[in-house]
């Protein structure tokens, strides 16, 4: 169900089987309603796909790492050719990172633009009030603190020699946390328009009823008198 305002209910007809060749192609016409589905689900509910997809991408990456992480843990080292799943899953990680982001700021979008069509609660909203907190700024920063530890050492001897000889898997685990702490970032700036645009429109709806009630109690005043 997309929206909570539309109850469906079944009514019985009759119906007799047609005869003659379907003029439906399963392809041509199995694309053109899957199109309507997806535009009538990322028009009012567009949190979900967004959201199943990021999940869907988190999973690949968590599994991914699986491996290298309890290797890394009882030696102390990853092997050479571990970079595949390194790379393969700080792309499934950072693609989880913005999907995820992405369902909830389209979700708001969507209660911003269509709150009649919407439930009446935002079902986002302890990821916002997480944004709004003034400690979000704190897991961002922690990141970038984090990869820029990582690989620390490698700057101080390039310095020094000109060269590094860090391991990769130390500035790929860089990248991945920068990635998300921008990512994190733009999401927080988006979620602050977002919020001046509702306050917009609510000033706006409050002014155009405003008149409108004005009217209607001056009206009935008449009427008493």
């Amino acid at each position: 169900m997309l929206s909570d305002r539309v109850k469906i209910v079944e009514i019985d007809m009759p119906y007799h089987e047609r005869e003659g060749e379907s003029k439906l192609r399963v392809a041509k016409d199995g694309l053109r309603f899957l199109k309507v589905i997806l535009d009538a689900a990322f028009l009012y509910r567009p949190a979900r796909p967004l959201a199943m997809l990021g999940l869907l991408w988190l999973g690949v990456a968590v599994s991914l790492m699986i491996m290298p992480t309890a290797y890394y843990l009882r030696h102390g080292a990853v092997q050479e050719w571990m970079i595949y799943r390194f790379v393969v899953s700080h792309l499934a990680g950072t693609n989880a990172c913005l999907l995820l982001c992405a369902s909830y700021l389209t979700g708001r979008m969507a209660h911003v633009a269509l709150p009649e069509m919407g439930r009446s609660r935002f079902a986002g909203e302890p990821v916002r009030r997480f944004l709004s907190a003034p400690w979000f700024w704190l897991l961002p920063l922690a990141l970038m603190v984090a990869g820029g530890l990582l690989v620390l050492p490698s700057f101080v001897e390039l310095v020094k020699t000109g060269a590094t000889y860090e391991h990769w898997s130390r500035f790929i685990a860089m990248s991945f946390c920068w990635s998300v702490s921008f990512t994190l970032i733009v999401t927080r700036g988006m979620d602050y328009v977002l919020d001046l645009l509702a306050a917009q429109l609510r000033y706006i709806k409050n002014t155009r009823t405003a008149p409108r009630d004005a009217g209607n109690d001056r009206a009935m005043n008449q009427t008493g008198t």
